[in-house]
């Protein structure tokens, strides 16, 4: 979400940080107002329209969502989150109550950031360019529709919601496992792996798609992916950034996801989808971003064919 933690698009209030606020804050960008929506075509920031991540046609096209695919599809679209989470409160075994949960942590979140802000409508029409202008009040106002209907005493209770689908929702019991993996055995990691990507839930991708596979080698957290090493700066940032981008293939809509458009309404940094996004991140760096599309490719392929075993492969073996 933007200073900001965001996970798996709206989906994704739930504390994690993302490549995509990482490099953020990496980056050499000024203080000044910029538009990085110079893709074209041009989307504006408040389109529901979906389109694939990947304009070079590298990634295939993947099977029929998943049921959390689905759900993240229709939160990422929402136009009412409080009328979403209604709903997907009624789909726990879907994982209905994850993205219920995320939708109501990404509502709360909007709302305390709007408060550090005495008038934001105001703050976003001084934009330096009148062009991002624009985007940053449709972005704040398509912010504003999706949560305008919820309490703070209801966002407060989403903890609670949490609690209650702990034994019902797959997606949920999954997260859960993953706090005990440094615990588990080898073989135990790869079931795990494998019952995760089985899901194809673009929650669980963005919270762990970064994270599957990693082991220490000589004091430095790497991983290993189809027999390429990725570990230290420059190469986690491809990792990273080709997992930014997996998400979309399973469900969530990229092309106007939770992170773009708080992006947009906070950093006044507004792109017209998450490729664009992760394309400025290596901007000059042609080969590098080609990189980074390969490997979203592959990942992506993993996923669909359930491959937990491409993530294992062992530093004294290559």
């Amino acid at each position: 979400m933007s200073s900001m933690k965001i996970i798996a698009g709206l989906v994704a209030a739930v504390a994690a940080t993302t490549w995509v606020v990482q490099s953020r804050h990496s980056s050499s960008t000024s203080s000044a107002t910029v538009d990085r929506s110079d893709a074209s075509p041009r989307t504006p920031v408040a389109s529901r329209q979906s389109t694939p991540p990947l304009g070079s046609g590298r990634l295939q096209a993947q099977s029929a969502l998943s049921p959390s695919g689905r759900l993240a599809q229709e939160a990422t679209r929402s136009r009412n989150l409080r009328e979403f989470v209604e709903r997907a409160k009624q789909r726990p075994t879907e994982g209905g109550i994850a993205y219920a949960v995320a939708a109501m942590h990404y509502c709360q979140h909007f709302m305390q950031m709007s408060a550090n802000y005495s008038s934001l409508a105001a703050e976003v029409g001084r934009s330096q360019d009148g062009g991002t202008a624009a985007r940053r009040l449709a972005a704040l106002n398509q912010l504003t529709a999706q949560c305008r209907d919820f309490t703070a005493a209801e966002l407060g209770q989403a903890m609670s919601l949490r609690a209650s689908g702990k034994w019902s929702d797959p997606i949920l019991q999954l997260q859960g496992r993953w706090f005990e993996y440094s615990r588990l055995t080898d073989d135990q990691r790869v079931e795990l792996v494998s019952a995760t990507l089985a899901a194809k839930d673009p929650y669980l991708l963005h919270w762990l798609g970064p994270r599957i596979g990693q082991q220490q080698h000589n004091g430095e957290t790497i991983v290993y992916f189809d027999n390429q090493r990725f570990g230290g700066l420059e190469t986690a940032a491809d990792w990273w950034a080709a997992w930014s981008l997996v998400p979309c293939q399973f469900g969530e809509d990229c092309s106007a996801s939770s992170d773009l458009t708080q992006l947009c309404v906070f950093d006044a940094t507004c792109y017209p989808d998450r490729q664009a996004l992760v394309r400025s991140k290596f901007a000059g760096r042609e080969a590098e971003f080609n990189k980074v599309l390969t490997v979203a490719a592959s990942l992506s392929d993993a996923v669909e064919r359930g491959e937990a075993r491409r993530f294992f492969k062992s530093p004294t073996r290559h």
